[in-house]
């Protein structure tokens, strides 16, 4: 189910010219089966890394609906170590799981946060965990998932081949789906690595209707990720906080 961040529908019944793709025709691709792609490559290399360029609409009770950029690096080593570091609008905020406990620290206010995870919970179950106990979701946590293609199209109504457009340079497969609350599209690439190069959300039920876009780069597939990235250390002068959770 998607519910990465934030997407404007842009009409989910595709068309090749009003889209200005290629190959969109009847039959040309199948959207699943090239989401299926992508998730098994994620799901099978064991460490990897990317950047991700975000921004999300903010509507407010009043005034102009904002738009906020934020910047992150998000590094994987399964089954059990995610680092996430955030710069941005909003301000910067790093994550940190490996395994036994899950961080979030931010750097104004200098404080951390420490969330102590049951025995024997991998990164699905941990991921489950956080967003039903404490209301805490992972930028782009769909991703880090052992089956994405599971959790993105768990309540899918509707999907489209979009044909054949350029992401930073890289040529992917264009697909948009529809779901109840929102219509969300991705971008994979079309070379040896089909990996995730854009992702819109847009949340056509809510107020305001807010856009969520995002543009993974700098894909780093079998990287060698150090030990001391998942190992946090506080900052110094930082002040340990609780998290209340929205679940008892």
């Amino acid at each position: 189910m998607i519910s990465l961040a934030l997407s404007t529908a842009l009409g989910i019944a595709l068309a090749g010219a009003a889209f200005g793709g290629k190959d969109a025709k009847p039959g040309a691709a199948a959207p699943d089966a090239l989401l299926k792609q992508m998730s098994a490559l994620l799901h099978n290399t064991r460490e990897f890394r990317f950047k991700v360029a975000e921004t999300e609409d903010v509507v407010r009770p009043s005034g102009p609906k904002m738009r906020v950029n934020r910047q992150r690096t998000v590094a994987v080593r399964r089954p059990d170590h995610v680092y996430v570091e955030t710069t941005g609008d909003a301000g910067d905020r790093r994550f940190w799981y490996d395994g036994t406990q899950f961080i979030l620290a931010d750097k104004e206010p200098n404080v951390y946060a420490i969330v102590p995870l049951p025995k024997g919970k991998d990164l699905d179950a941990t991921l489950d965990y956080l967003a039903d106990t404490y209301g805490i979701y992972l930028p782009l946590a769909e991703l880090l998932y052992g089956d994405p293609h599971e959790v993105l199209t768990e309540k899918v109504k509707s999907s489209e081949y979009a044909g054949r457009q350029r992401v930073g340079g890289a040529e992917c497969h264009h697909l948009a789906f529809t779901q109840e609350n929102v219509d969300w599209q991705i971008w994979i690439d079309a070379g040896a690595q089909p990996v995730p190069r854009k992702l819109t959300v847009d949340y056509k039920q809510r107020p305001g209707r807010p856009q969520y876009v995002a543009t993974l780069s700098d894909w780093e597939m079998n990287a060698k990720l150090s030990d001391s990235l998942f190992r946090f250390e506080p900052a110094p002068g930082a002040t340990k906080i609780d998290v209340l959770k929205v679940k008892q």
